[in-house]
């Protein structure tokens, strides 16, 4: 057993020799070798330098590889020397970090993506919000047209209703109203008459009955009691209305006329 760790040792020098590797300080593997790559590959053994299983090969920026001396030199299919171990992790490792750089970009990209959504997403809501608030503004003042339109309406409603219901007084003050005025008393002859228009007689005259019937004329006059005539002229000189004092037959109350005599109206309606 002794004799096989001799030889072991014996051989794992003459390959470290002959690959160029530093061994590390306090170490039997002492010597002043190095790298072609620049990379410094080193022996860790963490139990005696007899027992290679407990020895690893490790690079010199710390990569561990966690290979023993037996996978690495006993033809087991790994690489051949501690070096290209070495190289082969520190490879790895610039790919790693690409990797990981690029990974790290793609995060950064993503999280700005998602930021600028977060933004945007923000900006909608709060456009949102004000459009929900000049939705009810806009709502509220719509309802305060309409209430304002239907106390218009009811008004508008009230003030024709009242506008209607004085016109209809109006008209029976007015129908009450003398729609003529008394002009005097003329003579008048069954040869030569003042009015010269339509005439009638009636036994219930009165001066408001010739008014009707000469609605259309500007003057009118009663005579005897139960005569009207009607007339657009009047070119007479007035006598004493003391001559046109008889009773109308439709009112005792009225005086239509007299003998040869006629009290003229003007109507104000013509």
């Amino acid at each position: 057993m002794k004799y096989s760790s001799a030889v072991l040792l014996f051989n794992l020098c003459t390959i470290l020799y002959a690959q160029g590797f530093e061994a590390p300080l306090g170490s039997p593997y002492e010597g002043s070798m190095t790298c072609q790559s620049g990379e410094t590959p080193r022996v860790t053994c963490d139990g005696t330098v007899a027992d290679d299983s407990n020895c690893f090969c490790k690079c010199t920026n710390g990569a561990n590889l966690e290979r023993t001396f037996s996978q690495i030199f006993q033809g087991n299919g790994a690489t051949s020397s501690c070096t290209g171990e070495c190289e082969k992790v520190k490879k790895d490792g610039q790919a790693c970090t690409l990797r990981e750089r690029d990974l790290s970009h793609q995060v950064e990209t993503c999280a700005a993506r998602e930021q600028h959504s977060t933004d945007q997403l923000d900006a909608c809501n709060a456009r949102g919000n004000e459009l929900v608030d000049k939705l009810g503004s806009c709502a509220a003042r719509e309802k305060n047209s309409l209430t304002q339109l239907e106390a218009a309406q009811k008004q508008t409603a009230l003030d024709a209703s009242t506008m209607l219901e004085l016109k209809a007084q109006i008209d029976k003050l007015e129908a009450k109203m003398p729609q003529y005025t008394y002009k005097a008393c003329y003579p008048d002859a069954t040869s030569a008459r003042i009015l010269n228009g339509a005439s009638t007689s009636d036994s219930n005259m009165t001066a408001s009955q010739c008014s009707v019937f000469c609605k259309a004329f500007r003057y009118f006059g009663t005579q005897y009691g139960n005569q009207c005539f009607c007339g657009n002229e009047l070119a007479a000189t007035p006598v004493p209305v003391s001559g046109c004092d008889w009773p109308c037959r439709g009112s005792n109350l009225e005086n239509c006329g007299g003998n040869a005599r006629m009290n003229t109206y003007e109507n104000l309606k013509v």
